[in-house]
């Protein structure tokens, strides 16, 4: 149950509850003395045996403390609501105030004042008469004043989502439910309901985000691959590479282990030249990379013995976004109540994933390499950097990957110096915080006098060579154009004005981006999917804005 009131009676109720579970059925001068001893308090809520304050919450949402806002709320509704059609709502709609489907019968007026006691709805039953029924215009206006009165007092008054439950799962027999919110807290609550009470029942609970294949019908993408493809494992995350199943076991660390690793001593000599064991990214690294990146604080600042819940500091909307995108990450191993665990915690109880990027994490990084990179300083470039330069594998470049989010430049890098520099630093920090160190390579003088010392050509070496086999090879071609009499720089000069145009819009959206920010600029791109496409009549399309009216009127 949810509970609203004064800081002094929360006090008392906490103390009765602890009370009784210790000691029993507490008598009335045991109360008494508590009460006395409460009196009055300012002191922030704490927690007890059976009582867990909910801060951040600072409007008693579904409680008597606003019976005083429903007038205005009801004159709001019979502003905005026109005359509704019954049939829409009937056997369709179940009200939080009644836990029973929508109907308009004298019953269901009564069932509804002895909730709510509203003037609005006696005064329509001192006038029923079951004769008006049979006039579409009378009934349809009996609906509307329903819906008012329930829409208005559900502001008010105790949400009944046991009786909800009870009628879905024993009487409807819904055997498929679909929760739309940012987190799946009905579809754990029901979970819990079919466990405990309705032994008998089952039924699929669903969540928008966190089952969206399930609830559209995608097919896996393992099951598309060829046959050719058998050999290969499957990334769990659409659109990351499948990496070859390895002949031996990779090394791989605790997920629930602290990241925080002092860094062992530079290697040199043959040992540094073997590449770095790749590993999977650690559940615990993914967690803590996407609240650093959501809060915009460092890495640093986020400590694994710390819930969601004490980090978002009250914000119970943030909470619900945070835990939105860990089920987008993870899928369905994200437990109940995760927001109440500490970050070690809930890494162990997520257990393994897939080792990459996942559906939450991969759309933050291309994000940061399109709007804070210089133009060519791509993704799949920075991976080839990685892998010739620091010897990290893909998986690894993951893992580093979900660091850079927290290390995200505040504005577009102008140059491709300044983003190797920035990567530079990224890599260091992130070989400080696994505990690796990258190949140092030996050239012909530091390597003299090392016993055994194999020499090692650098990755820019190797560079350097290519480019002149590179120029060689375009020396020989421009002499061929010369003599066939093509224009090879057509192409250039065509491309060179195809840039000026594409710098001139580059511009113009990184000035937008600076005005509105990066959220605005996200929600306006196109997100169309014929699959989800749906047809509505003009009063549907103005609901959000009739809402938003709503909302600001009864604020003012």
């Amino acid at each position: 149950y949810v509970v609203a009131g004064s800081l002094a009676n929360l006090a008392v109720l906490r103390l009765v509850l602890d009370d009784m579970a210790i000691n029993g059925c507490s008598d009335k001068l045991s109360i008494e003395q508590m009460v006395k001893q409460v009196q009055v308090t300012s002191e922030t809520p704490v927690r007890g045996m059976a009582t867990i304050p909910l801060t951040g919450i600072n409007v008693p949402f579904h409680s008597r403390l606003l019976l005083e806002g429903v007038a205005l709320f009801r004159d709001v509704l019979q502003a905005k609501v026109g005359m509704v059609e019954p049939d829409t709502l009937e056997q369709r709609y179940i009200p939080n105030l009644t836990g029973m489907p929508f109907e308009v019968s004298q019953e269901y007026f009564k069932l509804v004042y002895d909730a709510t006691k509203s003037s609005v709805i006696k005064e329509a039953l001192n006038n029923w008469d079951d004769a008006l029924l049979d006039v579409p215009a009378e009934r349809s206006r009996l609906a509307t004043i329903l819906l008012i009165e329930l829409l208005s007092y559900q502001l008010a008054s105790p949400v009944q989502w046991i009786k909800t439950q009870d009628y879905l799962f024993n009487i409807a027999g819904v055997q498929r439910m679909v929760e739309i919110g940012p987190s799946p807290v009905l579809c754990g609550m029901a979970a819990k309901t079919l466990e405990a009470v309705l032994k008998s029942k089952r039924a699929e609970l669903l969540h928008i985000e966190r089952d969206h294949d399930a609830i559209y019908y995608v097919q896996p993408e393992s099951k598309i691959l060829d046959n050719s493809n058998a050999a290969v494992t499957v990334a769990a995350t659409p659109g990351t590479e499948p990496q070859p199943e390895a002949s031996a076991k990779p090394e791989s660390k605790p997920a629930n282990s602290e990241p925080l690793q002092p860094p062992p001593q530079p290697q040199v000599g043959s040992e540094a030249n073997a590449p770095i064991a790749d590993q999977p990214v650690p559940v615990l690294d993914a967690i803590l990379a996407i609240i650093a990146f959501k809060a915009k604080k460092p890495l640093g600042d986020i400590s694994i013995q710390q819930s969601i819940k004490s980090l978002v500091a009250g914000k119970s909307t943030f909470q619900n976004e945070l835990l939105g995108d860990l089920q987008k990450e993870f899928g369905n191993k994200i437990p109940d109540k995760a927001e109440e665990m500490s970050l070690k915690e809930l890494a162990s109880a997520v257990g393994s994933s897939g080792g990459s990027l996942g559906k939450c994490t991969q759309p933050f990084v291309a994000r940061m390499f399109n709007s804070k990179m210089p133009g060519g300083f791509s993704l799949a470039q920075t991976r080839s950097t990685l892998q010739t330069s620091y010897g990290l594998g893909p998986l690894r470049q993951d893992a580093l990957f979900l660091v850079a989010l927290t290390m995200e430049p505040v504005s577009r890098l102008t140059s491709e110096a300044e983003a190797s520099a920035w990567l530079s630093t990224v890599a260091q920090t992130y070989a400080a915080r696994v505990g690796i160190s990258y190949v140092v390579s030996l050239d012909s003088t530091g390597g003299a006098g090392r016993k055994g010392a194999v020499p090692a050509i650098s990755s820019a070496e190797m560079q350097k060579i290519r480019q002149q086999e590179v120029a060689h090879i375009q020396q020989q071609i421009q002499v061929l154009a010369r003599y066939a009499g093509i224009d090879l720089l057509d192409g250039t000069r065509s491309a060179g004005r195809e840039k000026a145009v594409s710098a001139e819009l580059q511009s113009e959206l990184d000035q937008a981006k600076i005005e509105l920010g990066d959220e605005f600029m996200t929600g306006v791109l196109p997100q169309f999917d014929a699959r989800k496409a749906r047809h509505f009549d003009s009063y549907w399309n103005w609901a959000r804005q009739d809402a938003y009216e709503w909302i600001q009127q009864a604020i003012a």
